[in-house]
């Protein structure tokens, strides 16, 4: 009976052990809850600019501040993966530092992995890009011939798993990069980077993919993804003229996938949460914290460094308006003209024409880079070549559609009478039908139906980074023009 009891007891005794090694088994599979911060698509609003030249901060000087208190939460991983998309060169103050203030303020965030947006690579069309935004992930572009330029991807290593950083940019919206200056790469297809890439994912891995793409091609990644083990958190990043493919407010799951888009940053700070389970799915929320409501004790010091690092280059004099030619009350509007004389000087082109962007006046006789970056959109300066039979076309066509007031011309003499020119000059010679001549214009005027009609099938050159507040900026004091020519 003694032996019988024993038996039982010592088998009951080693079910309790494997009962308990089971359970520790299971323990060991149990993830802790993870919260991915997704701060910067800034979109260059960190500050912007009133009429008065007067700094107008945004709510976004506190995300910071707003991310270490929730990185204090116990019981949490936390990572954080900088979107990008933070500087902006049609953004005033974003344009005079280059987007240094946006970046700055994203790397006190302490990022585990950065991304990179077109708009961000445009702040360095005037020169060649700095180590730091080679730190950053750009993860279709093909460097194997030239060396990498940029990161592929990240991971980071977190308990028994891995999360993997992935950033794509579609090779469309690097058209108007002056890539040829840092040189020459493939931009390929987000799927078949990810073929080449081929990276080893685990059964519990997490992917993170920013996509700055149209729709059908983050679909196409999609379809790669699902093919691959572990959990896929694919994150559109609109840009400027997009819509959010995917909800804001809650994830859409298919299959091993995870469908997102984001609002913009300076007003939100974008918050993952996953609660991974033993078996299954991991369950995810998506949450906009508004910057609004948060609190910051360093926002308005964030602030007031970008303002005082800014205002040397923001009030520098580019002309002083005689007063013997007009008041220092008087009300400043730049005539039509000036801006086709000062683009020819930036680009030495034969040509300009252009439809001539909209203005507000100036209240002062003396003009600095603040009142030009107010009074006028900024735009990209675009060149080209064509005979001077089409060019002679083409600005006839302009003129009848849209009339002299709306147009500016450098380069160019004629006169225009019953919708036909009449001694048509091109650098003050008679044109020649048949000679190709370089012409400079802007973006805008290149929207036109009848510009963008003509120019469908022929070639534009490399965009070269000049922008047109660039133009104003660095031309406008040795422009030989005289006041009453530079004003209406």
């Amino acid at each position: 009976m003694i032996n019988r009891w024993f038996k039982i007891s010592k088998l009951y005794f080693l079910a309790i052990i494997l009962l308990m090694m089971l359970s520790s088994n299971v323990a060991a599979e149990i993830f802790r809850p993870i919260q991915i911060f997704l701060p910067g698509n800034l979109h260059g609003n960190l500050t912007t600019l009133d009429d008065n030249l007067k700094a107008l901060p945004s709510h976004g000087w506190r995300i910071p501040d707003t991310l270490a208190a929730f990185r204090k939460e116990h019981g949490k991983d936390t990572i954080t993966f900088a979107t990008g998309n933070d500087s902006d060169v049609f953004s005033p103050l974003s344009f005079l530092s280059n987007g240094s203030f946006e970046r700055d303020l994203i790397d006190r965030c302490n990022p585990d992995a950065a991304g990179l947006s077109p708009a961000d690579l445009e702040t360095f069309n005037g020169c060649r890009l700095d180590k730091l935004i080679k730190q950053r992930i750009f993860t279709n572009i093909d460097t194997e011939v030239n060396g990498e330029i940029f990161r592929p991807f990240q991971i980071k290593k977190l308990g028994n798993r891995n999360i993997w950083f992935f950033n794509h940019i579609e090779k469309i919206f690097c058209e108007v990069l002056p890539m040829h200056k840092w040189g020459e790469f493939i931009i390929d297809d987000p799927a078949r980077t990810m073929r080449r890439l081929n990276p080893q994912f685990g059964n519990s891995d997490i992917s993170i993919s920013l996509m700055y793409a149209n729709k059908s091609t983050i679909e196409s990644l999609i379809s790669e993804l699902k093919s691959r083990p572990g959990y896929h958190f694919v994150v559109q990043i609109p840009i400027a003229g997009q819509q959010p493919f995917f909800s804001t407010i809650s994830p859409e799951r298919e299959q091993n996938i995870y469908k997102m888009s984001v609002m913009p940053g300076h007003l939100y700070l974008p918050l993952i949460n996953v609660f991974s389970r033993n078996q299954g799915y991991p369950r995810l929320t998506l949450r906009m914290l508004p910057l609004e409501k948060s609190r910051s004790v360093n926002a308005s010091g964030y602030s007031d460094m970008a303002w005082f690092g800014l205002k040397q280059s923001l009030f520098t004099t580019l002309r002083v308006i005689k007063t013997t030619s007009k008041a220092s009350t008087s009300a400043n509007l730049f005539s039509n003209q000036s801006h086709a004389h000062l683009l020819r000087s930036a680009t030495s082109a034969d040509a300009v024409f252009l439809v001539v962007p909209a203005m507000k006046h100036i209240n002062d006789n003396v003009i600095c880079t603040g009142n030009i970056i107010t009074c006028m959109k900024n735009d990209r300066v675009q060149k080209f070549r064509v005979s001077g039979q089409d060019l002679q076309w083409l600005v006839e066509s302009l003129l009848r559609k849209r009339g002299s007031e709306e147009m500016a011309f450098a380069g160019l003499d004629f006169t225009f009478l019953a919708g036909r020119s009449k001694n048509f000059a091109i650098s003050g010679q008679p044109v020649q039908p048949e000679k190709n001549y370089t012409v400079a214009t802007t973006e805008q005027t290149m929207t036109d139906p009848i510009v963008a009609e003509f120019l469908k099938n022929r070639i534009i050159e490399r965009f070269d980074g000049i922008m047109l507040w660039n133009v104003w900026q660095n031309y406008l004091k040795t422009l030989r023009i005289s006041d009453e020519n530079l004003f209406e």
